[in-house]
């Protein structure tokens, strides 16, 4: 398997994890790519079912959401459910989340499969490293790897609410 690999200089952003580690120190990062990634079975991932966006991530409908609600769109806030897995198969997320989308710190590969969503969809997407956390980690408050870097990372949407906002 081909491999695209990037080289990160640590230092801060390990967020102090380690004393040793300074701005000088160079870890090779190996990125996963999608298309060369054998996905745990347990995913059911089938890249062949899915829509390729232009930012490189993949999204599949499982079930079609109220045509006559209003769509999941930047500006707008959103209540939806997620579940979060390595390519593994490994789950490390399950919650029920709000997000403020385009304005809210999240990451980019979300925000894309999110996007164009209608109340009681649901979806299946695959996020490249390059739009999920890219050359770092994502660690839980403890300070313990979650999300390896270079990690693809598959979630499983449910939109149930999209609220306009409105400022006066």
């Amino acid at each position: 398997m081909r491999l695209a690999a990037t080289v990160l200089s640590l230092g801060a952003a390990l967020f102090g994890c380690s004393e040793s580690i300074t701005e000088s120190d160079e870890v090779e990062v190996v990125m996963q790519v999608i298309e060369e990634t054998q996905f745990a079975s347990t995913l059911r991932i089938d890249l062949t079912a899915m829509i390729k966006l232009q930012s490189g991530v993949y999204i599949q409908t499982l079930s079609e959401g109220d045509p006559y609600a209003l769509e999941a769109a930047i500006g707008r806030v959103l209540v939806f459910g997620i579940e979060a897995w390595l390519a593994d198969g490994t789950q490390w997320m399950s919650a029920e989340e709000t997000l403020f989308l385009g304005a809210t710190s999240t990451i980019r590969g979300l925000e894309d499969a999110l996007l164009g969503m209608l109340p009681g969809e649901e979806r299946l997407a695959v996020i490249p490293p390059h739009r999920a956390y890219g050359s770092l980690p994502h660690l839980d408050p403890q300070g313990n790897v979650i999300v390896p870097a270079g990690s693809i990372v598959i979630f499983k949407l449910y939109l149930y609410q999209v609220t306009e906002v409105g400022f006066s």
